[in-house]
């Protein structure tokens, strides 16, 4: 997660904690439960996946990104 959202996602969510054994940071462990709206976990996943694409070299990242695309479309 980009830092500065990972800190404002835990302040807004209770259900929204660092990450457990992972860098702090730059992770977040959500806890499922019902007072989550699924949008905001679903934002969450693809935020992580999109942060994590763009670590990769571009000859993996463009079919990725087009598999994120699609799935944006969907939501």
């Amino acid at each position: 997660c980009d830092p500065e959202l990972a800190i404002e996602l835990r302040e807004r969510y209770p259900e929204i904690e660092p990450g457990y054994h992972t860098n702090k940071r730059l992770w977040n462990s959500i806890w499922l439960r019902p007072s989550i709206d699924d949008k905001v976990i679903c934002d969450c996943i693809v935020h992580a996946y999109s942060e994590v694409l763009k670590k990769l070299p571009r000859i993996k990242r463009e079919p990725l990104s087009e598999l994120l695309e699609v799935w944006k479309q969907k939501k």
